[in-house]
């Protein structure tokens, strides 16, 4: 086990080793990587549209294994979300927004995923001196036939360097098309509309175990809703099992990245406490509108500010 290795597992006991077995879920996204043609390169900022937010976690991980080797250095990153007090506690907090969920009976756009997202590079070769978030449009009809397509968004936080041209708003970055039958998802089913059929659906997807924290059934979230526009009743057996959940506050209610105001799960589980991760959901109907995670601190060697937020997703498709 070389030194890079080492670090990663020592930030998380459950990393897969290079020796081991691809699992069913890894398997799955490698074929699908695999047997993509590749796209022209775009600027580094850009995270693999392909990659799930679990997989973007590990390669996150392995990024700040590698910093230790650069200088320290400032991160551009979006500030910390500010939270006012909530004096419910977490399990009250989380029954009301599934009640809520549970009678919302907004419509929700067919095969079709809309989000702004971020992600820090915090590599030893670079770090994010900008943040130009992305926006992913996910279009897939029926047959599993469709399209996702990446636009530049609007430059919110840090300094574009002189010389450099960041895309202007608006700009395609980057489209795949996919012929019926080929388009890539991680949940190839409807989610269920009750909390223990979740948990199983989750753990067969994805080969969750009694090992897995509650910040990686966080993202484990984040990816189903990234292929999944989720129903009142789906929204409701995601509170249900985050209720469910050891470790889990209320942070406080807060503006997302978009301007909208939701109450802020929390949970700083993964890495031993190295990392928080957050749902945001709207107070008054329980949907699922944001999440993102934040580095703490606390791995040894790791050569970044904390707490940074190393990424978000923000869904402009809820209602």
């Amino acid at each position: 086990m070389d030194e890079l290795e080492r670090r990663i597992r020592d930030a998380n006991p459950h990393a897969v080793r290079r020796t081991d077995p691809l699992g069913e879920r890894a398997t799955r996204e490698l074929a699908v990587l695999l047997a993509e043609p590749r796209a022209p390169r775009v600027p580094r900022w850009r995270t693999p549209l392909l990659i799930s937010s679990a997989a973007a976690a590990l390669v996150i991980a392995i990024a700040l294994a590698a910093s230790v080797l650069a200088p320290r250095a400032a991160v551009a990153a979006p500030p910390l979300l500010e939270a006012a007090p909530v004096s419910a506690s977490a399990h009250a907090v989380l029954e009301r927004l599934a009640m809520n969920a549970r009678t919302d009976s907004a419509a929700r756009p067919s095969g079709l995923i809309v989000a702004e997202t971020w992600s820090a590079d915090v590599t030893a070769a670079a770090r994010s001196v900008f943040v130009q978030p992305r926006e992913v449009v996910r279009s897939r009809a029926a047959d599993l036939a469709g399209e996702i397509t990446v636009y530049a968004g609007e430059v919110r936080w840090g300094s574009v360097p002189a010389g450099y041209r960041a895309p202007s708003p608006g700009t395609e970055l980057e489209r795949q098309t996919f012929a019926a039958g080929e388009f890539p998802l991680l949940f190839e089913q409807a989610p269920p509309d009750s909390a223990t059929e979740l948990a199983a659906y989750v753990a067969a997807h994805l080969g969750t175990d009694r090992s897995t924290t509650a910040g990686d059934l966080f993202r484990a979230i984040a990816d189903l809703r990234n292929e999944w526009a989720l129903t009142g009743p789906q929204t409701a057996a995601v509170l249900e099992l985050v209720n469910g959940l050891p470790g889990v506050t209320v942070a406080g209610e807060v503006t997302d990245r978009l301007g909208r105001t939701g109450v802020a799960i929390a949970t700083e589980t993964r890495g031993d406490g190295a990392f928080r991760d957050l749902l945001v959901f709207d107070r008054q109907t329980g949907a699922l509108l944001s999440a993102e995670q934040v580095y703490l601190g606390g791995i040894p060697g790791i050569d970044l500010d904390s707490p940074t937020v190393l990424d978000y997703t923000a869904w402009k498709d809820t209602p």
